[in-house]
């Protein structure tokens, strides 16, 4: 079976996630029609908690959907790290980062998807392969059906097949350490920012959600190939017990089945995104680990500076190498500061852990601010 696009010009995307969703949102409010395609057989909505912050609202602002998604959302005041005796290493209030929410996946998700037109969606859809005929790309699916386009946009995460066809030089890294997040209840604690708590033994957030409920995450280093999938919330509960009577709590409140386990991946950064009438965005593009909170709102700017950029050019395949100049530095900036937060966060060498907890809450408050005005600073 060959499924045909009524489009004079085909644009696919491969991924209904956040990235190709939104995609999928900025192009048609650009005036380009487009076709999803997601190898899930149903869309379900599942996942835990996420963040956004300033720079994804100002993308999101432009597509018109800032205050649908801001309404499903909680609002977060501040971010606090401390460590496991309680001393505050790092603390940031609003006014310096601007709004952020945390928002359930599912609760984005769904906001997301009734913005896609009927009919432009097709689920069951597992991509294996392509090729390019002439100008044309003709996609192979694993049900043995075909589908041409002209555009190709590669939304299918950082385990992306395409991608590895397209760009057989992208490597994922495993971080050092493998996570647990969950959603719970609030169990009567007033939560009204973002906490971390970093130690040796592992790194415990958590942040409110709409619905009073709470999401958190547990991190703790390990070898790579998920060798702690053995873990159930008691032993949780015991690794980080002495982190505080919330924590505990927060862990013992939780369904297991509100509880979803991964190691911690990210990319090396590529030195392309564009490849002809190809575009990687999103996670198959630049997955970076989760330290900053920025990994969907990447995945979002990606989505609007590629909307304006095909606006703008009449040539797809050159607004593809466009978008690819306007955010290779900042994709990378993004997936480097990451992957250093990280590595701060799980300091296990005793003197560097007590070096780590003496110098940052010394730092200036400036060093947070620029930071953070580095991040919401975006051109679309």
């Amino acid at each position: 079976m060959r499924l045909a696009s009524p489009n004079r010009m085909k644009i696919t995307i491969i991924g209904a996630g956040i990235a190709g969703l939104t995609t999928a949102i900025a192009l048609r409010k650009s005036g380009f029609e487009t076709e999803i395609f997601e190898a899930a057989p149903k869309l379900e909505h599942a996942g835990s908690g996420l963040g956004l912050a300033a720079n994804a609202f100002k993308a999101l602002a432009i597509i018109g959907l800032a205050d649908k998604i801001k309404s499903r959302g909680s609002k977060m005041y501040f971010f606090e790290i401390h460590n496991k005796h309680g001393k505050v290493l790092s603390k940031v209030s609003g006014s310096d980062f601007g709004e952020n929410i945390a928002i359930h996946r599912a609760d984005l998700h769904e906001a997301l998807l009734e913005e896609i037109p009927a009919g432009t969606l097709h689920t069951g859809k597992r991509a294996i392969g392509f090729e390019e005929t002439g100008k044309a790309i003709r996609l192979q699916f694993e049900d043995g059906s075909t589908h041409d386009t002209d555009f190709l946009i590669i939304a299918d995460g950082i385990n992306s097949k395409l991608r590895d066809a397209v760009a057989p030089e992208a490597k994922v890294n495993y971080s050092g350490y493998t996570c647990w997040r969950g959603v719970t209840k609030n169990p009567g604690k007033e939560i009204k920012g973002a906490y971390e708590i970093w130690d040796p033994k592992g790194r415990f957030g958590y942040v409110p959600l709409p619905g009073n409920r709470i999401y958190w995450f547990a991190c703790i280093p390990a070898p790579e190939g998920k060798q702690l999938a053995h873990f159930t919330l008691a032993d949780l509960e015991k690794h980080f017990g002495g982190f505080g009577h919330t924590v505990r709590h927060l862990i013992e409140a939780t369904p297991a089945e509100e509880v979803v386990y991964d190691d911690i991946r990210d990319m090396e950064p590529l030195k392309h995104y564009s490849y002809g009438n190809i575009l990687l965005i999103g996670d198959a593009a630049h997955a970076a680990t989760p330290n900053m909170g920025q990994g969907a709102c990447q995945a979002i700017e990606d989505a609007v500076v590629l909307a304006r950029t095909m606006a703008k050019r009449p040539s797809v395949g050159r607004s593809f190498s466009s978008f690819e100049k306007k955010r290779l530095a900042r994709t990378h900036y993004i997936m480097k500061q990451s992957a250093k937060i990280g590595r701060i966060a799980h300091l296990q060498n005793p003197f560097l852990v007590k070096l780590r907890d003496m110098i940052m809450p010394r730092l200036p408050k400036s060093f947070q601010r620029n930071r953070m005005r580095k991040i919401n600073k975006v051109s679309f």
